[in-house]
């Protein structure tokens, strides 16, 4: 059988599987949320994700075309709602998915990152690819014309210089599409990855969790993974370096393909400790 139909299958299965799952009152997500945070009962985590597992769908469902399969996205999405399932505060008056939609965004952009995008950007560069996209289809639409460079520095940020540069970065590069898939919301892609100077209350409230996640992936992996991850990305604290260059600060120096290679496998471990952990949890697993 072709491989599209095995995952449209696959796809039809685990929708019927969650088309009849109650959702959740704001008081049943409390009551559910103390039973996790109080007990450590697995059945309040169980019902706090299974009740939310819809919203997962809809999420992805904005992300396709964007180098990741559906299954992918909402796979790694569903990740995001378990961690903000355990890290959910029922004493607060938010509901868990103001909550739990940071996260859900968040696994799926970081797969986005690591897997979608054939030409790797950087992240504020990126976000702001996405922006003017947004804005240029959006004053398209209001104008009935393409608009000009002096029509998107009217309606945004950006200088004339700046939408110049985007616009020719865009011709020659083969980045995410900023429009395909995105439906109704206001929240994109672009929001995700641009970096504000000013953190919204959000990323304040879950940086310290984000953090956290951070430290586990690393303690995952030997010492020269988490050295090569950490300056590539710039996890220390200093400026991200080129795999040439990490190459080139170990003694003795190793090839760029080497690092290449030992990332690669580190990601690797990452990816199947959350497929295992999300296994675990679909199965009911208690430990």
């Amino acid at each position: 059988m072709p491989q599209r139909h095995l995952e449209e299958r696959s796809l039809d299965k685990y929708f019927d599987s969650i088309r009849d799952l109650p959702l959740l009152t704001a008081e049943e997500e409390r009551v559910y949320g103390r039973l996790w945070q109080n007990d450590r009962n697995p059945e309040g985590l169980r019902m706090l994700v299974e009740g939310n597992l819809r919203f997962v769908v809809k999420e992805a469902r904005k992300f396709q075309g964007m180098g990741l399969d559906l299954l992918d996205l909402i796979s790694e999405g569903n990740l995001g709602l378990i961690e903000a399932a355990k890290r959910f505060d029922p004493e607060r008056e938010n509901k868990f998915l103001t909550y739990a939609s940071w996260w859900v965004r968040q696994a799926i952009f970081h797969a986005l990152a690591e897997h979608g995008s054939k030409i790797r950007l950087p992240q504020k560069v990126a976000g702001h690819l996405v922006q003017l996209n947004r804005i240029t289809h959006r004053l398209g639409q209001d104008l009935g014309r393409a608009p000009t460079v002096q029509d998107i520095v009217a309606n945004s940020a950006f200088s004339a210089e700046e939408v110049e540069r985007l616009q020719l970065l865009q011709q020659t590069t083969s980045t995410v599409s900023t429009e395909q898939g995105m439906g109704e919301s206001d929240l994109t892609l672009g929001d995700s990855l641009e970096q504000t100077i000013e953190p919204s209350a959000m990323e304040t409230l879950d940086q310290e969790s984000f953090q956290d996640q951070v430290r586990l992936s690393l303690g995952l992996l030997n010492e020269k993974e988490r050295r090569i991850i950490s300056l590539h990305f710039g996890l220390d604290g200093g400026d991200p370096m080129t795999l040439e260059r990490i190459g080139q600060s170990f003694d003795p120096p190793i090839s760029r393909e080497r690092v290449r290679q030992i990332e690669e496998r580190a990601f690797m471990k990452i990816r199947e400790r959350r497929r295992a952990l999300l296994g675990q949890f679909l199965r009911g697993d208690r430990a």
